[in-house]
């Protein structure tokens, strides 16, 4: 009986224990769904469908939650009781090979899946939770997968950035050790520098460079500075960013530019500035030495005048003449420096020309200094005025022969060049096209680096060259004449003075037919020739209005006297009577002789207008050629030159 009570309560138990696992398993079961139903992962649970091997080959949808619905455009309705096979025909085996792989091993397997439906990426947990189930839990990755694609293309395009491109670039680290170096870096260095430190590398030091800024870019700034590469002698625009990391290490991002041909380009912009501004300078003193010039030179005709036959005074005015010539010459060197004045400009062969000028110049070389020539047959014709280029050929030889001590030999070359959009960055502000090169080299003692760059600057001189205004006149004249000067020359080595000039298409006249001839020191003295009118002088200044008024009452003509352009406009509306020419200065204190000019053929359309200027006749005064003024004289002039001028004009 005892057993009997004992084994009713056994059972007892048991049932108790049963009904308390049954609801344990309804809640654990009602909590499970609430879980799967409710939570943001899609999840999937498949009956396992084996071939007659045991093998799977096809999984049926036994439940799936709203996340999975949303997740994979696939609905319950649809799915449930339906296999894989039959909602995606199109699944890869690969991945029924999978699924059935973790279902027999009976072990969790995660995975990549992509869904065609709703073009999404997903991070898959598969699981088998009984011998016949086959479970999926699917986290959506496509933000990470787009964030992780844009990252590839990132790197991609920096990559492909790094590698086209012809700047030096460099990652380096806080150690200075370098992480990355593109291939035109190792180009220039040599070698993959990867690991070694940047300033030994990159600029053969033994220590971090003094001028880096790597200091600024921990701090997160960014900086960019220039330096000349000690390791190649080529300047460079260094440019650096800082790089972080999520770690909280900082690298550097340094991108090094090749800037060495801008930067003589820059140097040969600031010279040809230099050189334009020294140049304006130049031609206000030139104009105002002549003006006082013209004081000097028109005061002594006049002496000449009054004292025909005195032959003291005549000993006196001929030293002030030598004088005078000089100084005039010393004003036509910086005109010349500064305008470049091409008075008659001619098409002539350079061959032609320089026959024919360097025996009458040659005595500038020296007696002791060989002079050899290469003059080819086939040379391009130029467009050039004789008496200016005359000059500069003078000045060159002359700057040749002072670079010699004792016995020497200069030649004197010339060839057809072209200028190539490659090649003109050597000869800033000249258009490309044919030239032809007039070269002269001395075997002298060479120039320094400061004076090469210096010697075109009027006045500059050293102790033993002696150089003046030949060098910088004969930089306006070839500037004028659209062409380019250049020095070439090192100390112990001789120099080589290199002129361009612009090749002409067509021949329009020979050396041999040339109206102006190469001048020559044998003149015969002038005659000054009287003549009768009105002549209307345009002048501000009172000592060139005083030796004007003189000079033309001694040449027998009446003198009317303005001092402005206001004045003289005034002169020509209100005098009655004839006024046969105006002499107009260019320079006026109220209106430019440019303005004056219409005014006057306005007024008088048949007056005969004569330019006279301190300046050369390249400037406004070709302006007011062009615009119908019939002859320009600069000062300073001999009477004789002005009584010519005048007779051709308005008739003696």
């Amino acid at each position: 009986m005892k057993q009997r009570v004992k084994q009713l309560e056994q059972e007892s138990v048991k049932r108790k224990l049963a009904k308390t696992a049954v609801a344990v398993s309804r809640e654990n079961e009602e909590r499970y769904h609430k879980l799967i139903v409710e939570m943001f992962n899609g999840f999937a649970l498949h009956e396992i469908i084996c071939n007659e091997a045991g093998t799977p080959f096809d999984y049926r949808f036994l439940k799936v939650n709203k996340a999975f619905e949303d997740m994979t455009g696939l609905k319950v309705k649809d799915i449930i009781g339906k296999t894989v096979l039959e909602i995606q025909p199109e699944i890869e085996q690969h991945w029924i090979d999978t699924y059935g792989k973790t279902a027999l091993s009976g072990k969790p397997m995660a995975f990549d899946a992509h869904s065609a439906a709703t073009d999404k990426y997903f991070d898959v947990l598969a699981y088998s939770p009984k011998i016949d189930q086959f479970a999926t839990i699917f986290t959506d990755i496509t933000k990470r997968k787009d964030a992780e694609e844009k990252l590839r293309k990132s790197k991609r395009r920096y990559r492909s950035i790094m590698i086209s491109m012809n700047d030096e670039a460099f990652i380096y680290s806080s150690d200075f050790r370098i992480q990355y170096i593109n291939p035109a870096a190792v180009r220039r260095i040599g070698r993959d520098a990867t690991q070694e430190r940047c300033y030994n590398a990159v600029f053969g030091l033994d220590e971090p460079c003094s001028w880096c800024i790597f200091d600024e870019v921990l701090k997160g700034k960014k900086g960019s500075y220039e330096l000349l590469n000690p390791t190649n002698n080529r300047y460079y625009s260094i440019s650096s960013s800082p790089i972080s990391y999520t770690d909280g290490a900082i690298s550097t991002l340094s991108v090094c530019r090749d800037i060495t041909d801008v930067k003589k380009m820059e140097r040969r912009l600031r010279q040809a500035h230099k050189m334009e501004a020294i140049g304006t300078l130049a031609g206000g003193i030139a104009h105002q030495f002549n003006n006082a010039l013209y004081g000097i030179t028109g005061t002594i005709d006049l002496l000449e005048m009054d004292f025909p036959n005195d032959k003291k005074v005549a000993d006196y005015i001929g030293k002030m003449r030598i004088s005078a010539r000089r100084m005039t010459h010393l004003a036509a060197q910086l005109l010349a420096y500064a305008r470049g004045g091409k008075y008659q400009a001619e098409t002539i062969s350079l061959r032609d020309f320089l026959k024919e000028t360097l025996p009458l110049i040659q005595h500038a070389a020296g007696s002791d200094i060989r002079v050899n020539t290469d003059l080819p047959r086939d040379l391009f014709k130029v467009k050039t005025d004789l008496s200016q280029m005359q000059m500069v050929l003078s000045a060159v030889l002359t700057n040749a022969s002072e670079s010699m001590e004792g016995k020497g030999s200069i030649r004197v070359a010339c060839k057809n060049t072209m200028i190539t959009n490659k090649t003109m960055g050597d000869f800033p502000r000249l258009k490309t096209g044919r030239y032809v090169c007039l070269a002269v080299s001395d075997n002298g003692k060479g120039m320094d680096e400061e004076t090469r760059k210096r010697i075109f600057e009027p006045f500059f001189t050293t102790g033993f060259e002696g150089r003046g205004l030949g060098m910088a006149a004969a930089y306006g004249i070839v500037k004028n004449h659209a062409g380019w000067i250049s020095v070439d020359s090192e100390l112990g080595h001789g120099t080589t003075v290199k002129i361009y000039l612009p090749a002409i298409e067509r021949v329009q006249a020979r050396l041999t037919d040339a109206k102006t001839p190469i001048k020559k020191n044998d003149q015969p003295k002038p005659e000054w020739i009287k003549g009768t009118g009105t002549i209307l002088v345009i002048e501000d200044e009172k000592q060139v209005m005083e030796v004007s008024h003189l000079i033309l009452e001694r040449l027998v003509y009446h003198v009317l006297e303005t001092r402005s352009g206001q004045e003289a406009v005034e002169v020509v509306n209100t005098f009655e009577g004839r006024i046969d020419l105006a002499m107009l200065d260019i320079l006026m204190p109220d209106m430019s002789g440019n303005a004056v000019y219409p005014l006057l053929k306005k007024a008088r359309p048949d007056l005969k207008v004569l330019v006279f200027s301190g300046y050369s006749i390249d400037g406004p005064a070709r302006d007011l050629l062009d615009a119908g003024a019939e002859d320009f004289i600069q000062k300073p002039f001999m009477i004789a030159e002005l009584s010519e001028k005048l007779k051709k004009m308005i008739g003696s």
